[in-house]
């Protein structure tokens, strides 16, 4: 295991130990009576510092992170200083990877589930199905085959995203985390979402509010299109497990939002937690459904393929950006006690996505 793909799998633990003590992290016992996450996170912290090549810019950069843990520069400065720690000792990658938190045994349901891991490279599922980036251990991937249809005349053909299941649920790990592989520039059109495009389904089992119009992606993808309303998108209604992580890629022209947690009145109207992607206002945004404002932070947008991930875990949220974290906090609401997910375009707008993916666990 390489040194940064050691750092990304231990810096969500540390994240959330820092999260829970601040600064004390340096010096606080463990809690037995804590969430296991934290304390991973608390073994992991130690490990690092006690390193015969731990850095001083360690505890530093946890303090300085304590002071303002939204902060992303703050957040890669730890990063950096554990990185160069793992850089300079080959034995403390593989005791980091000894105190990552183990998933059980692997077992997979149905024909076409495979069982993965400890596989950092990629999978296909599905004829010609897109493939899926896995970045640590997962106890089930079942991916069958779902068919979509769309009407041809009076024939019926399949769908692009029909090769592969369109919703994926991942059951394992929530700080690995699974991400879509995002296509190769060459031969990609540089227009998401075309205007002639033909209509066809929402993934399996999400559901389309009203005013929203589900459509054929320029690159195999689909695109939700808003039809003027303040809230269109795609909807899952539930999901089994409270601890969970919504990941989406896609792109837009205009803007986009994933939220977890997320429950939706008859006429389309959320209550949940999402990151937006916001074009207009050249940034991403931390909002609390049904609210639309909420921090913003300014950065290069582009209509060009970006991952949004909303994990949530008990009461508290992290929001991230191209699998990097860029937010996190407590959810406001009650209501966020439990829900499903919703992939959110606003205003006459309109988004192409790749399959969205739960990660649950």
């Amino acid at each position: 295991m390489d040194a940064d793909l050691i750092v990304g799998e231990v810096m969500p633990y540390i994240l959330r130990a820092i999260h829970a003590y601040g600064a004390a992290v340096l010096t606080r016992a463990e809690d037995t009576a804590a969430d296991e996450t934290v304390r991973a996170g608390q073994r992991l912290l130690r490990s690092v510092l006690g390193a015969k090549t731990a850095r001083p810019g360690i505890e530093q950069a946890v303090t300085a992170l304590a002071s303002a843990e939204n902060d992303p520069d703050f957040q890669a400065a730890l990063r950096a200083q554990i990185k160069l720690a793992v850089r300079d000792d080959s034995g403390l990658v593989h005791q980091l990877a000894a105190l990552l938190p183990q998933t059980p045994n692997q077992s997979s349901t149905g024909g076409r589930s495979p069982v993965i891991t400890n596989n950092s490279g990629q999978i296909s599922v599905g004829d010609n199905s897109p493939n899926i980036q896995v970045k640590r251990k997962f106890w089930i991937l079942p991916l069958g085959f779902i068919k979509i249809t769309k009407n041809a005349g009076s024939a019926a053909t399949a769908h692009p995203l029909a090769a592969a299941a369109c919703t994926v649920l991942v059951v394992g790990s929530v700080a690995g985390g699974v991400v879509l592989s995002q296509p190769a520039a060459a031969g990609l059109s540089a227009v998401p979402c075309p205007s002639a495009a033909s209509s066809t389904s929402a993934p399996a089992g999400w559901s389309v509010t009203p005013n929203t119009i589900i459509t054929e992606g320029a690159d195999s993808g689909i695109c939700i299109q808003s039809q003027t309303q303040y809230w269109a998108g795609i909807y899952l209604p539930h999901v089994a497990n409270a601890n969970y992580t919504v990941t989406v890629t896609g792109r837009s022209l205009y803007g986009w939002g994933v939220a977890a947690r997320a429950t939706a009145a008859t006429d389309g109207t959320l209550t949940g937690h999402a990151i937006q992607y916001e074009l207009g206002t050249g940034s991403y945004r931390d909002v609390d459904y049904p609210g639309d404002t909420g921090p913003r932070y300014p950065t290069s947008v582009n209509s060009g393929w970006h991952t949004l991930a909303v994990t949530v875990i008990g009461s508290t949220y992290v929001l991230s950006l191209d699998r990097r974290q860029v937010a996190h906090g407590t959810l406001p609401q009650t209501a966020e006690a439990s829900g499903g997910a919703f992939i959110r375009v606003w205003n006459g707008g309109a988004a192409e996505i790749r399959i969205p993916v739960i990660t649950t666990g």
